[in-house]
């Protein structure tokens, strides 16, 4: 008789589907989390398989011959089974290594449920998303008392690389940025960001409460459960764009403090002074075309343009001829090299630029 594909035993004997329960996987948890949208019935196995993924993790197997290991499985099954009065089920014979740690895991699971009940003590309730929405996948959780220890994620000028946090989100960190986790818990994740980053934020749930996330950003925190978003704090200002899901933006001012809720394709500015401007119906696409390594331009002002490279990059840019400054550049560059942007602004207006230690010059071709 041929066993369920998609019993307890099997989905824990799936790779993947370890990597969704153990959240350690976006592309395995968005795969799962859709599985389990359209599959709603299989929930309890789900639930179940989670757990002995979890007990397996913690298994350390003993070496034994495979006639000792089925005698001692046969044992505890047995012992469960007087325990709670469960007819018992013959073991079959294994063909594989797998199936060993599948059987391992399910009786390890059962003994872990009869000593927990024994002493009192039990796991909080762990949940999985059903959710058909295209979002980033809940993961379930087990709380742990103590913090995770004070964390800093950098980048240098022209770097870029992505990071994934304790509880399974990604951040991509844009050239000269900082992420600082500095009271990362269970039940409290919050994030200090200077620079740039995009966010794919994982859905969390304790004790069936869900576990808020906050970007603090200068004078501003962003509250999120799960979603996609970009962040700046670059000139000065406070952008954040919204790509997926929805955020609530608390803008700090002793006079009155201030509360906004974005949806998808909404961009807020905040300034020093904190002064709001809110745009709607934007395309968010661009604001994270840096994720993938490329640098979008429309009709961007060449002073902009020049910001970007001293705050990517940490050249100064000089204008010989102010009036430089203010004519626009539209492209699409599919490299984010400060060379090919050079190379770039050099063809596009007919400049000569040099390089002299920390600073860049440009001027009009004679």
């Amino acid at each position: 008789m041929h066993r369920d594909p998609h019993s307890p035993e099997a989905l824990a004997d799936d790779p993947s589907f370890r990597a969704f329960a153990t959240g350690t996987e976006p592309e395995a948890i968005e795969r799962w989390t859709a599985w389990i949208a359209h599959y709603p019935e299989r929930q309890a196995d789900v639930q179940a398989a989670i757990e002995l993924v979890r007990a397996l993790r913690e298994y350390q197997p003993r070496t034994l011959p495979p006639d000792q290991l089925e005698a001692e499985l046969q044992r505890l099954q047995h012992r469960l089974a007087a325990e709670s009065e469960t007819p018992v089920r013959p073991l079959t014979s294994p063909r594989s290594w797998r199936w060993w740690a599948a059987a391992a895991a399910v009786v390890l699971g059962g003994c872990l449920t009869w000593l927990l009940l024994r002493s009192e003590s039990a796991l909080p309730p762990q949940t999985v998303a059903v959710s058909g929405e295209k979002s980033v996948a809940e993961v379930p959780v087990v709380s742990s008392p103590q913090p995770t220890p004070e964390t800093t994620h950098r980048t240098g000028y022209g770097e870029r690389r992505c990071v994934t946090l304790p509880d399974g989100s990604r951040v991509w960190l844009n050239a000269n940025s900082a992420l600082r986790l500095t009271d990362w818990r269970d039940d409290h994740r919050v994030v200090h960001l200077d620079g740039e980053a995009f966010f794919e934020v994982t859905k969390k749930r304790l004790n069936r409460q869900a576990v808020k996330f906050t970007v603090l950003a200068r004078q501003v925190a962003v509250d999120v459960l799960g979603t996609q978003f970009d962040v700046s704090t670059r000139n000065r200002r406070v952008k954040v764009v919204l790509n997926e899901g929805r955020i609530r933006l608390r803008v700090a001012d002793r006079q009155q403090p201030r509360a906004l809720d974005l949806l998808p394709g909404d961009l807020v500015e905040v300034s020093d002074r904190q002064e709001i401007t809110f745009h709607t119906r934007i395309d968010p696409e661009p604001h994270r075309a840096w994720t993938a390594d490329e640098l979008v331009f429309d009709d961007t002002p060449l002073a902009d343009v020049a910001r970007l490279i001293h705050d990517n990059y940490g050249y100064d840019v000089v204008f010989t001829d102010p009036a430089l400054a203010q004519r626009r550049l539209t492209a699409t560059l599919p490299d984010a090299s400060l060379d090919v942007l050079l190379l770039a602004l050099e063809k596009a207006f007919s400049l000569s630029v040099k390089r002299d230690a920390n600073t860049i010059r440009l001027a009009p071709t004679r």
